[in-house]
């Protein structure tokens, strides 16, 4: 789970985390516990950490609102070349 934590934890392409074959058992029971999902787009899995996994490893979740703020601040702030 640390390493999807550290590869960004919300919504992490399979290919962009540094599992190794020897980790499947633990990844499996990190699943089966409810501790990562993934959902599949484009035939791509994005695996994310849910509440009990970051509570597992004793890190607080990170709180959707900042990640909207964040888009907020930068989607809507007016481009320099738009003038």
């Amino acid at each position: 789970m640390l390493l999807l934590y550290d590869a960004g934890a919300e919504s992490v392409p399979a290919h962009a985390i540094a599992w190794r074959a020897y980790m499947t058992p633990a990844i499996n029971v990190g699943m089966n516990m409810g501790y990562m999902r993934y959902r599949e787009r484009d035939g791509v899995r994005h695996f994310y950490l849910t509440d009990a996994g970051y509570n597992k490893m004793g890190i607080p979740p990170f709180p959707a609102w900042a990640f909207h703020s964040y888009m907020d601040e930068n989607l809507s702030a007016p481009r320099p070349d738009a003038e």
